[in-house]
C-alpha cells in the first residue's frame, strides 16, 4: 500500500539503491510495471492464505503494457518460500484469447521463461469467461496455453462467470474436446486432471460469478491443488448425480467427496443435493499435531467460513419447500481431540449450524464390533451420557435441554459397525469416481 501511495504521489526510489517491499496479500496492489517505475529491487512475500497463491498484475488499471516490454525492463525479484506460488496476470480480456495467441506466436517464449524464473515468478495467469464456452470452442485458450507450456511456462487460469449459474465440468470438457491438446479419453476426473496439467494448466481460480462444479471434480481438483476461489465468487457444489439410497431405511442421501475443510478453503456458497433428503459432509484431518488443543477452534473456523448466498439456503434440492438436511461426519479420534480441548460447541455454534441446515453430527467409530450396541462415553464433550443418540445440548457445557421451539436441536450419533451407514461413512476409504 505504501509503495502504491508513493507512485500515486509521483515519487519513486533512486535507481541503483537496494529497495525491498514486504507483501502479505493474495493480490498485490502494485503491478509489475508500477514496481519497475518505483525502481523496487525485490518484493518479499509471506504466505497470505491456505494455498499460498499471490497474484501480480502486469500493469495497473488505466495503464497498458505488453509482457515482453515489461520483462525486458528492470523487473524486481520476488523472494518467497517454495510453498508460495507467484502468478503474473497477463491482463487479457476474458472474452478473447488475443493476448495468449500473440504470446504463443511471439518467438520469445524461451526468453520469457528465463525472465520469469530468474525473478521468482512461477506461472502466468490468464482469465477466461465461462459464459463464452457455448459459442467459442476452445474458450480456455488451451491450444495457446499448451504451446506456451512446451517452453516450460505454466498457467493459472482465472474463471469469471455471470449472474446465471454455469457448470465448470462440461465447460472444461468442451474446451478440451475443441482443442488439440488431447486425443485420449478424459472422461474420468483423474484423466481430466492429467490432461490439463500436461497442457500447462496448474490451477483454476474462480474469480467472479456463479460457478457450479460437480462434487467429485471439486474434490479431485482441490486435492490436486488445482482449484481455488476468490471471496467474491459464488461456488456451488453439484451433487445431484451422486444420490444413493439406504437399503434399510429407503432414505435417499449423498455422501460428499468434498470435505468441510475443502469447502471452507473455497468459500462454498451452496450445495445442490438433487433428490437426496440427507447430505453427509466429512470433517477431515485438521492437520493439528498430537495433543494440540485447537481442534474445536479449528472446526468453528471451518463452519464460520461457510456463508450461504444472500436469501438462499446452503443446501438445496429438487423440493424447494423441504431442503435436504445436512449431517456432519467426524472420526472418533477427532471427537476425542475435542474432548481433550475441554470445550464443546457453543449455542452460537449450534445456531450457525442450524442456519446452514445441519441437523446432526455423526461420529464414526471403527472400534465397535458388528452387533455391539453403539454406546459411547465421552464425559468431557458429551456431559457424561452413554446413549448412542444425543441432543445438541449434550455438547454444550453447562446447558440443559432446550424446550421445543426455543433453540435448534442437533442430534449426535455414534456410527458403529452395526449401523447401516458405517461402511458408507468410513473415512479411511478413498472416494473414487
Amino acid at each position: 500500500d505504501n509503495a502504491h501511495a508513493l507512485l500515486d504521489a509521483g515519487l519513486s526510489f533512486v535507481e541503483g539503491n537496494h529497495v525491498t517491499v514486504d507483501a502479505h496479500s493474495t493480490h498485490l496492489n502494485n503491478s509489475l510495471k508500477d514496481l519497475e517505475k518505483l525502481h523496487v529491487d525485490a518484493v518479499a512475500l509471506t504466505a497470505p492464505n491456505s494455498h499460498g497463491d499471490v497474484l501480480v498484475d502486469l500493469y495497473a488499471s488505466g495503464d497498458h503494457a505488453d509482457l515482453l516490454s515489461v520483462l525486458s525492463a528492470s523487473v524486481p525479484n520476488f523472494i518467497h518460500s517454495s510453498d508460495i506460488t507467484v502468478a503474473l496476470d497477463l491482463m487479457n480480456n476474458p472474452g478473447n484469447a488475443d493476448v495468449l495467441d500473440a504470446l504463443a506466436k511471439s518467438g520469445q517464449l524461451d526468453n520469457v521463461r528465463d525472465a520469469l524464473q530468474s525473478h521468482g515468478i512461477n506461472e502466468l495467469h490468464a482469465t477466461s469467461s465461462i459464459d463464452n464456452f457455448t459459442n467459442n470452442g476452445d474458450w480456455l485458450g488451451l491450444n495457446d496455453i499448451n504451446a506456451i507450456h512446451h517452453h516450460g511456462i505454466d498457467f493459472q487460469v482465472g474463471i469469471t462467470g455471470d449472474h446465471k449459474v454455469d457448470n465448470l465440468d462440461s465447460a472444461i470438457r468442451e474446451a478440451i474436446g475443441d482443442s488439440l491438446i488431447s486425443t485420449s479419453d478424459y472422461s474420468t476426473d483423474s484423466a481430466l486432471i492429467d490432461t490439463l496439467s500436461g497442457a500447462g494448466v496448474q490451477d483454476f481460480l474462480i474469480e467472479s460469478g456463479k460457478v457450479s462444479i460437480s462434487d467429485d471434480l471439486t474434490s479431485a481438483l482441490a486435492e490436486s491443488g488445482m482449484l481455488h476461489a476468490l471471496p467474491g465468487a459464488d461456488v456451488i457444489i453439484d451433487a445431484s448425480k451422486e444420490v444413493a439410497t439406504n437399503e434399510t431405511t429407503h432414505e435417499s442421501y449423498v455422501h460428499l467427496d468434498t470435505s468441510l475443510n475443502t469447502m471452507a478453503q473455497l468459500g462454498v456458497d451452496q450445495i445442490d443435493a438433487g433428490t437426496a433428503s440427507k447430505v453427509y459432509l466429512d470433517i477431515r484431518d485438521l492437520g493439528l499435531p498430537a495433543g494440540d488443543h485447537g481442534a474445536m477452534a479449528e472446526i468453528r473456523n471451518l463452519l464460520n467460513s461457510l456463508d450461504p448466498m444472500q436469501d438462499a439456503k446452503f443446501v438445496t434440492g429438487v423440493n424447494s419447500e423441504h431442503a435436504p438436511s445436512l449431517s456432519l461426519v467426524m472420526s472418533k479420534d477427532l471427537l476425542d481431540a475435542i474432548a481433550k480441548d475441554g470445550n464443546g460447541f457453543t449455542q452460537q455454534d449450534i445456531d450457525h449450524m442450524a442456519n446452514l441446515g445441519i441437523t446432526e453430527i455423526n461420529v464414526w467409530d471403527k472400534g465397535l464390533d458388528k452387533g455391539e450396541n453403539a454406546q459411547y462415553q465421552a464425559d468431557d464433550i458429551l456431559m457424561g451420557t452413554t446413549k448412542a443418540d444425543y441432543d445438541a445440548d449434550a455438547i454444550l457445557k453447562g446447558t440443559t435441554n432446550p424446550a421445543d421451539g426455543q433453540a435448534p436441536v442437533i442430534e449426535v450419533k455414534i456410527i458403529g459397525q452395526a449401523d447401516d451407514m458405517h461402511d458408507v461413512l468410513d473415512p479411511t476409504k478413498i472416494h473414487s469416481k
